[in-house]
């Protein structure tokens, strides 16, 4: 599992139950440190290592379509990404 990461700069000026909720939050990286468009870069991330393991046990690409919902092109551009 990742490290998480939280980005708690305002603790000070925080209250006591918005520490809990981010320090309780189930994300391996905290969305306010990611910045703008920080949510989509770490689903997509988590989607692509999940494509990465499921061609490494041997799926074939149909399969992993069928078990994603990503389109097939889609899972062919991620794991081209993968082998360069």
């Amino acid at each position: 599992m990742a490290t998480r990461v939280c980005s708690n700069d305002k603790a000070a000026d925080s209250t006591q139950a918005e520490i809990d909720i981010c320090l309780s939050c189930p994300l391996p990286e905290c969305l306010l440190a990611l910045g703008i468009g920080g949510r989509h870069r770490l689903l997509r991330r988590e989607a692509d290592e999940r494509i990465l393991r499921l061609y490494e046990e041997g799926k074939a690409c149909k399969e992993i379509v069928k078990i994603t919902g990503v389109h097939i092109r889609t899972i062919y551009r991620r794991l081209a990404g993968f082998k360069r």
